[in-house]
């Protein structure tokens, strides 16, 4: 229950109870010339009352799942519409958790990938930070993209981009012919996220991360993962994917600050069978 709603009911019960407190007085009508109870008197009986109903909520609102989950709800429902869905990077807008950014600088310098699959482009932000980041490892790295549009984004050597779905047979098979035998792989998802759409892109793409790299799978945070938000529910097809391969498994350390867009959704493909 968001908690303004739960302090205004607590606060209503308090009121009520101190209002009958108030004006309580004896139903016997010879007694009619008994004092009721003062203001003070009622207060002192409704405090404890008071405090049964606050000292939850104290230890409720207090647990660190909970605080981060209402952050993440806070920044995701307000912040985030409030100045226009998203963050940019070097001007291109992009629509991330800047800490899910830092996370990925990091899962790049450590595994250096030759080549990152991104579906999603949206306005190019991350294609163009993915492309920059080998610009400062100084690898030969590349990015190749994919969405059902082109939109005004930036041109650099190192990206392909890919117009169409990421699902269709012709641009799947395009993607796995330009990759090396000898290429590391990583790949992120972040087209549809309707189930049975993020299902097909790993159904389409798990086979080409290599060992010890990733495979993320961005907004699991969507579909009460904390956020209440219509728009696809790729948590679920995580769970789906990982109960049937067993190649992957969820690296929760890229969810050590706090909050992430893609929670269960860090996959690193296991070295060795």
């Amino acid at each position: 229950m968001p908690s303004i709603v739960w302090w205004g009911t607590v606060v209503g019960i308090f009121v009520v109870v101190l209002g009958a407190l108030r004006w309580l007085d004896h139903k016997d009508p010879e007694a009619l010339q008994v004092k009721r109870l003062s203001g003070f008197d009622a207060i002192i009986l409704a405090a404890p009352m008071l405090f049964v109903g606050v000292a939850p909520s104290l230890i409720y609102h207090s647990d660190e799942g909970v605080v981060t989950a209402n952050f993440h709800r806070l920044y995701h429902d307000v912040w985030l519409a409030k100045w226009g869905y998203g963050a940019t990077w070097m001007g291109q807008p992009m629509v991330k958790n800047p800490l899910d950014m830092f996370v990925f600088q990091e899962v790049v310098t450590e595994t250096v990938p030759d080549v990152i699959i991104e579906t999603g482009t949206w306005k190019g932000g991350a294609t163009l930070y993915f492309a920059n980041l080998f610009d400062l490892l100084g690898t030969d790295g590349r990015v190749i993209t994919v969405d059902i549009t082109r939109q005004e984004i930036s041109e650099h050597p190192r990206i392909e981009y890919i117009v169409g779905s990421s699902t269709d047979p012709e641009i799947v098979r395009h993607i796995r012919k330009s990759i090396a035998p000898s290429e590391k792989v990583m790949i992120t998802l972040d087209s549809s996220h309707a189930t049975d759409h993020v299902l097909d892109e790993l159904a389409a793409y798990a086979d080409l991360v290599t060992p010890d790299n990733y495979l993320v799978v961005e907004d699991t945070h969507l579909s009460g993962h904390p956020v209440e938000f219509d728009e696809g529910d790729p948590w679920s097809a995580v769970e789906e994917f990982l109960s049937c391969d067993k190649r992957f498994e969820r690296d929760r350390s890229r969810e050590r600050h706090g909050m992430t867009f893609n929670p269960g959704g860090w996959l690193r493909r296991k070295v060795g069978p």
